[in-house]
């Protein structure tokens, strides 16, 4: 009621009486009590909506929620509450917010199996309970007395994500709205609770296929459709445009690649969005070390849901290594064919040379050493002796004869040469030689390599007609697998070197890509 009192006076001004009038407002009070909780209502779900949207770890979101659920005063709950995540793989749910409850609770309370206490039953059964929790009734923690307990399932959809546990009073029952309010709340946090697991889940995909996609040695990258670079793993990055993932991502074509090549590339971009599908063709590209290199480009258009692209993936097959390969297949068939011809001839040229030295042998035997038919006997002698071992390496050559490969020492078969060397080479040229320190040992034949290096020798002394300098040096180095991939023979290991360099006029690119040929030569016949 609400009372209104006026004093009542006589007409010398003394209080006679007092008029008082009291007015029934029950139904004002209820109605400004009603407006009052809405508007409590409404911002207890705003606030658990914000804090939903808002980027909270999952730990944080479901602390601060439980929080204002609990300090709600006309919900009539007690000051204390937890919320449990579901572990459906163990079975069980995990503690993860909790308000105000005692240690030992903490403790019985941090996993609780999926049946057990009143939680676990809820878990259980899908099923929210609202009632009272006595002491003959099992749980985890003996709490020592009655108390009551509104327990709600979370549920993201049709999977379980959580329970929430709120305490009451014994004895006082809970009213519909507030129960409906509640299940609101829960609602709300197991939207919160599921949003925050689903962007847990894409970014440990997003994690997995970018290491995925680091892993594999092909350049790969992927463009939106503007054409503009989105992202790409650390072959393309690192091995193919040599910046940093960072300094790609937002860029497109013309940005990184020469204008040239760029335009290539979009007039394929566009032709593969425009037709759809994947798109396979070869060309170049420029890599970090600034080589142009051949390679076949697989291109693939990703699609949305209703089909329309939303960008492109691409993956760089570089051919160095196949046309290298296929080089060196095509110089072994060759050598193959010509070490076949050059044996046959080797050894039909071997029995005329075993002829000759017979004969010769027989008419020195009975030739007067005086005479001077025997000095020329001598003579046919020691060519046909040059001739056999020039038929000797033509047959190693063709594989009919095999080497004589032994441990040999470097640095000697160097010093060995280095008087005969020293005469076939003119005053006008200057003769360094700087050998190594440490035996070099290794395993060759030493007669094949002085004629190696006679012939590097003498064809330094061709290149400097008017004179220079020619250097011989020895070494030891180690090659590693990046040295085999790239030239394609070798094993890791240590390596002795002999090098041979001339101030001479060198040689041009086309003459360097043969000199391995067989008998190739660029002096005249």
């Amino acid at each position: 009621l609400s009372w209104s009192n006026k004093p009542v006076r006589d007409a010398a001004g003394r209080l006679t009486e007092i008029l008082a009038i009291g007015h029934d407002i029950t139904a004002t009070r209820q109605q400004a009590e009603s407006l009052e909780r809405k508007a409590c209502e409404e911002e207890l779900r705003a606030s658990l909506l914000r804090l939903a949207l808002q980027p909270l770890s999952l730990d944080d979101f479901l602390q601060q929620a439980l929080d204002a659920i609990v300090a709600t005063p006309w919900l009539g709950l007690v000051d204390k509450g937890a919320v449990f995540q579901v572990d459906t793989q163990a079975g069980e749910l995990n503690l993860a917010a909790q308000h105000q409850l005692q240690p030992r609770q903490l403790q019985a309370c941090a996993r609780v199996p999926f049946g057990q206490c009143l939680c676990g039953r809820v878990a259980l059964g899908g099923e929210a309970f609202i009632g009272e929790h006595g002491s003959g009734q099992p749980a985890r923690f003996e709490t020592g007395g009655i108390h009551g307990h509104i327990i709600l399932p979370l549920k993201s959809g049709a999977d379980l994500v959580g329970v929430l546990c709120l305490y009451t009073l014994p004895g006082v029952s809970v009213r519909p709205d507030n129960l409906a309010l509640l299940e609101t709340c829960a609602d709300i946090l197991a939207v919160g609770i599921g949003r925050r697991l689903g962007e847990q889940a894409l970014r440990e995909q997003e994690t997995l296929l970018r290491n995925l996609i680091d892993t594999i040695p092909l350049p790969i990258f992927y463009k939106d459709t503007d054409l503009v670079y989105r992202g790409c793993n650390d072959a393309f990055a690192e091995g193919v445009i040599g910046l940093p993932k960072e300094q790609i991502v937002g860029r497109n074509m013309y940005d990184i690649a020469p204008r040239d090549l760029a335009r290539l590339y979009e007039d394929a971009d566009r032709e593969v969005l425009r037709s759809g599908g994947t798109q396979t063709y070869q060309t170049e590209v420029r890599f970090a070390d600034n080589s142009r290199r051949s390679v076949i480009i697989h291109k693939a258009v990703m699609e949305r849901e209703d089909g329309t692209p939303f960008g492109i993936v691409g993956a760089i097959l570089d051919l160095s290594d196949h046309q290298r390969l296929e080089e060196q297949l095509r110089h072994a068939q060759k050598v193959e064919a010509l070490g076949t011809l050059t044996g046959g001839v080797a050894h039909d040229f071997n029995n005329f040379l075993t002829a000759i030295m017979g004969y010769a042998s027989i008419l020195k035997l009975k030739l007067p050493p005086e005479a001077e038919m025997s000095q020329i006997v001598d003579q046919i002698l020691d060519t046909t002796e040059r001739a056999a071992k020039l038929t000797y390496s033509l047959l190693a050559y063709s594989r009919k004869q095999t080497s004589k490969p032994r441990p040999i020492d470097l640095n000697q078969v160097v010093r060995g040469l280095e008087k005969m060397l020293r005469r076939v080479l003119p005053e006008t040229i200057r003769f360094d030689c700087r050998l190594d320190e440490r035996n070099l040992l290794v395993l060759a034949d030493l007669s094949q390599m002085e004629q190696v290096l006679m012939n590097l020798v003498t064809n330094a002394r061709d290149a400097m007609p008017a004179g220079g300098e020619l250097r011989l040096e020895t070494g030891q180095d180690a090659i590693d697998e990046d040295f085999v991939r790239r030239h394609g023979f070798g094993v890791p290991g240590p390596y002795a070197w002999l090098r041979v360099s001339d101030s001479g006029c060198g040689m041009p690119h086309e003459i360097v890509e043969r000199i391995f040929d067989p008998f190739f030569t660029t002096k005249p016949v």
